[in-house]
């Protein structure tokens, strides 16, 4: 079988989409009854040259697969003069700045992407394309135009936030929001090409239910597909707590979408907190002072930033916790969640998006995504729940273990290749 993938994302060593890229490639590589070609971008839109450099770095002391095609994709200039005002404008705040620039800067990368995919599959017989890397569903790409089978996904992001929760925000972020709730409705409603991508896909992967029950109101043939697997690891340790203090973990960037705040709050509502629990914070970002303020004032001595650790550390950090909280209250499905599952580490998190499905009640708590008050309390009440029933962290850890084992990436590409095998069979 003949692949053609087209995968913006594709890095060795960054994260994210990145690493979402990179592990089913590589892994779908693996496969000697695939031939692979990958329409990867040479560098992010601020950072032109990276991914080609991580990827030669990589295969310069590793081999590479012999059924496995690598064509990098330059930045179109368009792209990169929109990059460099986006960046003037928002003073180089947010990964991607201003989204509906980046996102048009993103789409000049698809045409030229699809114009070099036409060229390929004049030249040889592809059997199948597949719109990889980015996720969000507000740029399908191009490959569904072509005539050969089109999947695209893993995708979603439809869902926009309740206004419960929008009340609860700053100014700043409500606005953003608010802008991103109406410009999700008006392009899924009415950009064309969303839905001509959608009615063309011969299977599209949604990350999260809603997104699957949206898009399937136009194609029958959705079903999920989570955007991260797991590792499982070989000899994970089993989390016991049983005296002493409870070891929390958060990890992410500091910044308002990532929920801290709730976190801070609900540790807020428990007694005698300072005894009980030791709270570590990984990660950096622009609200990190003003985080520390409100733990300060509200004298959380077992709350502990500790900034940006290189991997191995936070490996470390991992495997001494007893739970992960995840407060985000806007995420597909996060890396940080399937990483902890693998380690045998439970998860508290919103039940919400792609979390609803990776994380279960055999190795996780989730907490309804209905109001900012809501989830503080649902924070605080879980946190206690593991202190009044401290077997509880081991049960959800040996449920972490086997869960990890069946969100693995292996399991994940086993799937994707029955795909397109019914696909192309068809």
């Amino acid at each position: 079988m003949n692949i053609l993938i087209s995968a913006h994302e594709f890095s060795p060593v960054q994260g994210s989409e990145c690493a979402e890229g990179w592990n089913i490639v590589s892994r779908l590589a693996k496969n000697k009854n695939l031939n692979i070609t990958v329409l990867y971008a040479r560098g992010s839109q601020y950072a032109p040259e990276s991914y080609f450099k991580a990827v030669e770095e990589y295969y310069a002391v590793n081999e590479k697969e012999s059924n496995l095609t690598l064509v990098p994709v330059d930045q179109p200039k368009t792209t990169l003069l929109l990059a460099k005002f986006n960046r003037f404008i928002t003073m180089g705040k947010g990964s991607i700045g201003f989204p509906v620039l980046y996102y048009l800067g993103y789409a000049f990368w698809q045409k030229k992407a699809y114009q070099i995919s036409k060229s390929i599959i004049q030249e040889q017989q592809i059997d199948l394309v597949h719109n990889l890397t980015q996720i969000t569903y507000r740029e399908p790409g191009f490959l569904w135009k072509t005539k050969t089978p089109f999947v695209w996904g893993p995708t979603g992001g439809i869902e926009g936030i309740s206004f419960a929760l929008l009340k609860s925000l700053s100014l700043k972020q409500k606005v953003f929001e608010l802008i991103r709730n109406t410009s999700n409705y008006l392009q899924f409603k009415f950009k064309r090409r969303i839905k001509k991508a959608i009615k063309k896909a011969k299977l599209i992967y949604a990350f999260s239910e809603n997104d699957r029950i949206t898009m399937g109101k136009y194609n029958t043939n959705v079903k999920i597909l989570l955007d991260s697997g797991t590792n499982p690891v070989e000899n994970p340790v089993i989390r016991q707590f049983n005296t002493g203090k409870l070891n929390i973990i958060w990890v992410g960037q500091l910044i308002e979408r990532k929920g801290l705040i709730m976190l801070i709050k609900a540790l807020e509502n428990i007694k005698d907190v300072n005894n009980k629990l030791n709270v570590n914070i990984l990660g950096d970002g622009p609200l990190k002072e003003l985080y520390k303020t409100e733990v300060e004032n509200r004298e959380l001595d077992c709350v502990n930033f500790l900034g940006r650790i290189p991997h191995k550390e936070v490996q470390s950090v991992l495997a001494s916790s007893h739970v992960l909280m995840h407060t985000s209250y806007r995420e597909a499905t996060t890396h940080v969640v399937p990483e902890s599952l693998s380690t045998g580490l439970p998860v508290i998190c919103h039940d919400a998006f792609g979390l609803s499905i990776a994380v279960t009640s055999e190795c996780g708590i989730k907490i309804p995504l209905k109001s900012f008050d809501d989830s503080i309390k649902g924070f605080s009440s879980s946190i206690e729940y593991l202190l009044e029933n401290p077997s509880k962290v081991k049960q959800m850890s040996i449920g972490a273990i086997e869960r990890s084992k069946e969100l693995s990436w292996d399991l994940m590409i086993e799937q994707i290749v029955k795909d397109y095998e019914t696909i192309i069979n068809k």
